[in-house]
């Protein structure tokens, strides 16, 4: 019963932490725009950690497992996105916004499975060389 509680006080905290953090986002204007979207944008990851806080269990290794190349994407689009967006303008727009939020999932489930998406990109190239070689 307390470990739900804490889970359910966590979430509640990190709905909370995300909504000012949207709020804040969406707001944002004049000479402190950039800086007010930077800082919004480190907010809602904070509130993504609260929000992994809230689900991380022994339930994430098989879901996982189940299906890595999924979580491996995953953890590509949303830190891949984050960083281009941010880096194109130097402000956080709304798509680095939400991959901020969903990017401490996706370290949790794709960091893991990007040794296992390079094994396979590499035997399938092995299998395309022995193709084009004539099976030699």
């Amino acid at each position: 019963m307390l470990d739900f509680l804490g889970r359910a006080g966590l979430l509640i905290c990190a709905v909370i932490i995300v909504f000012l953090a949207r709020r804040l986002h969406s707001k944002a204007s004049g000479k402190a725009e950039k800086t007010q979207k930077t800082i919004a944008t480190v907010a809602v990851f904070f509130g993504g950690l609260a929000m992994l806080g809230t689900v991380a269990g022994d339930w994430m290794a098989t879901v996982t497992k189940a299906s890595p190349f999924i979580a491996a994407a995953a953890f590509i689009l949303a830190a891949g996105g984050l960083f281009i967006d941010w880096w194109t303008d130097k402000k956080p727009d709304k798509f680095a916004f939400w991959c901020a939020l969903a990017l401490p999932l996706a370290i949790v489930f794709g960091l893991g499975q990007l040794s296992t998406l390079g094994e396979e990109l590499q035997e399938s190239g092995d299998r395309v060389q022995t193709t084009l070689d004539g099976g030699r």
